[in-house]
């Protein structure tokens, strides 16, 4: 296991859903230097996102519309257990919008929402260790 996996709850990926990725990818480029490796087919065309300096932060997955979801982002909390966060889910009286599953051998996913319907997403590592997102709070010294 890597030595930057995110402590339990910590954010530790975050995903675009897009329309129109080709599109909407260069502007994160432009704002942030951020670069898109070629959609990925055997993982239902997945676009990994990463830093100017080659370090993967994010995902970008097509939204064909067929959801009825808008397009957005979405951040995945780390979890130990991606199954025991759907129980602990319904037990605690929310939702679970798409349940535990396994991504091939890269970890297990899992989407819920509280009770009053905010979405959030797990990731329990497998072969792909989580790492926290970048973010002030991680820095020494930061105030947030």
């Amino acid at each position: 296991m890597a030595t930057d996996d995110a402590p339990t709850g910590a954010p530790c990926w975050i995903e675009l859903f897009a329309a129109d990725p080709e599109q909407v990818l260069p502007f994160y480029g432009d704002l942030f230097g951020w670069t898109s490796e070629p959609p990925q087919e055997e993982f239902g065309g997945y676009i990994n996102v990463s830093t100017a300096d080659g370090r993967r932060l994010a995902g970008c997955m097509k939204n064909d519309g067929s959801t009825g979801a808008p397009d957005g982002w979405s951040i995945y909390l780390q979890t130990d257990d991606a199954k025991k966060v759907a129980d602990a889910t319904v037990a605690n009286g929310g939702t679970v919008v798409v349940p535990a599953m396994e991504v091939m051998d890269l970890g297990s996913m899992v989407v819920v929402a509280d009770a009053g319907q905010a979405a959030v997403g797990a990731w329990q590592p497998g072969t792909l260790a989580s790492r926290p997102a970048p973010s002030r709070a991680h820095r020494h010294g930061s105030s947030c």
